[in-house]
């Protein structure tokens, strides 16, 4: 989820369903709230750490952070080394994940369709805005902190993304370049508030409305192969060159023609159908881990 969150037009939230810990994610973050400071204050700490499953969330947020710290500079060189495979790695993973998805929660009712193909387009006109240019104030920080939290858990959505597209992604990488604390905490707290109110929101909806959901969630995900297609051109005029937004879409041959480099077609499949296969197996594993 770390390395996933580090890479514009991927989402962690992806990594946490295709794993099969998105439900218990979404309960432990809600579980945190006015409840566990009451068992905080009757019970004691050790109460309150596991009424908030804080060993597993714990675990989680360092796996998070650490490939995050250690995987960073790899990531980065991979993009621009390897970018095609990596997208191709990415596509694979993506599409193999909806498709195991939908089997999984197959949609049943014409409301089920519609929030797919609801998904589908909101994915695909987020992918297709151009950078607003939000200030860098304490306000901006804590609105984009909350949405693109709320997207980071949201598969199909990238949070990194949300701040491109709302043009603070710069003064968040600088920020965390440079240590500066005010901007990170404001962030940050922005973040906290809205996981821990988002969570609530897709806690009920898994319990209440679990196939609807889903239906939309694989929408997201199928509009975000848009933005993970290997073979993608930016023109001149474009903006924001670290953002998949501005660059359009085209088929190998096309790319040559345009960018004057090989596609590499055979190794982009080869690692598409490595990222398919991984998902095939982290569904299989999960299958059997529940039977």
């Amino acid at each position: 989820m770390g390395v996933a969150d580090l890479v514009p037009g991927v989402s962690g939230g992806t990594v946490a369903l295709i794993t099969g810990i998105y439900g218990e994610l979404l309960e432990s973050i809600k579980s945190i709230d006015g409840n566990a400071l009451k068992t905080l204050r009757r019970d004691g700490i050790s109460a309150a750490w596991c009424a908030i499953n804080g060993s597993w969330l714990t675990t989680l947020l360092a796996g998070m952070l650490t490939s995050a710290v250690l995987l960073a500079g790899l990531i980065d060189y991979l993009l621009n080394a390897y970018g095609l495979q990596l997208w191709s790695f990415f596509s694979g993973v993506i599409g193999a994940s909806a498709v195991l998805l939908l089997r999984r929660y197959r949609p049943t009712y014409w409301h089920h369709w519609f929030l797919l193909i609801f998904g589908v387009h909101a994915a695909l006109a987020l992918s297709t805005l151009p950078p607003m240019a939000l200030q860098g104030g304490y306000t901006s920080l804590f609105f984009a902190g909350s949405v693109a939290c709320c997207a980071m858990i949201l598969p199909g959505l990238s949070g990194t993304l949300i701040l491109v597209a709302l043009g603070l992604y710069p003064t968040i990488i600088a920020a965390i370049a440079h240590f500066q604390l005010d901007i990170l905490a404001v962030f940050g707290a922005g973040g906290i508030l809205g996981l821990l109110l988002f969570s609530r929101l897709l806690s009920w909806l898994m319990r209440v409305h679990q196939t609807a959901l889903m239906a939309t969630m694989c929408g997201f995900l199928i509009g975000s192969l848009n933005l993970v297609w290997p073979w993608r051109y930016r023109p001149e005029f474009a903006d924001e060159p670290s953002s998949p937004v501005g660059m359009i879409n085209l088929l190998p041959k096309q790319y040559t023609e345009l960018a004057q480099i090989d596609p590499a077609t055979t190794e982009c499949l080869a690692f598409a159908l490595l990222g398919l296969l991984l998902v095939a197996g982290f569904d299989y594993v999960s299958l059997r881990s529940e039977g």
